[in-house]
């Protein structure tokens, strides 16, 4: 009886790996921050796009540092991606930010009033990297797949030092946001490959 138990067992994690991963994710909270992951249209291939929402929970404003301002152009790297296949194989991603800075270099600074929230819209998958095993371009064959995200807040006042006739960041907010905090899952299908597919 116990081995029939334990087969039973080994192939309901064999089959349903979104099952596990859906349960862990959705455990993963904060009591003053929440981070939802939803679909946004479709880019003009139609390929699916993806929005992220960041909601206050808290009775206060949140001050969040959500990556790198470059010469006015914003780019929410701290906000991270997972995509898992239906073998439950697991990909992290990451932004491709510019290779070259031109202008002004500073944390992308937003401030969450109490019980609001803020926006990232239009999220495509073509515009990240995944580093396993190696950082290469992202290639996603047809298929379903899991996206969950990653936000951890923390004070950027210790990496940006600023320009002679710029004040510090400390002088613009004063309390940022530490932690991290995960999101739901994202179930969606891609009816068409992402990048080019290794060969068989």
């Amino acid at each position: 009886m116990r081995l029939l138990i334990e087969n039973q067992l080994a192939l309901i994690l064999a089959v349903c790996p979104f099952l596990f991963l859906q349960a862990v994710a959705q455990n993963a909270s904060s009591d003053a921050l929440q981070l939802e992951v939803a679909r946004d249209g479709a880019a003009q291939s139609g390929r699916p796009l993806f929005k992220v929402e960041l909601y206050n929970k808290t009775a206060r404003p949140l001050i969040l540092d959500l990556g790198t301002n470059v010469g006015g152009k914003e780019y929410a790297g701290e906000i991270k991606f997972s995509i898992t296949d239906e073998r439950g194989r697991m990909r992290h991603l990451v932004k491709r930010d510019p290779m070259f800075v031109a202008g002004t270099l500073g944390p992308y600074i937003v401030t969450i009033p109490e019980g609001g929230t803020f926006e990232l819209p239009a999220i495509d998958l073509v515009d990240y990297w995944s580093y396993e095993p190696k950082i290469a371009a992202l290639a996603l064959p047809a298929g379903r797949y899991l996206l969950t995200a990653e936000y951890t807040g923390h004070n950027p006042n210790e990496e940006f030092i600023p320009a002679p006739a710029q004040p510090p960041a400390h002088q613009y907010t004063q309390n940022f946001w530490i932690g991290t905090v995960d999101s739901n899952v994202m179930v969606f299908t891609l009816t068409s490959p992402i990048g080019d597919q290794p060969a068989h």
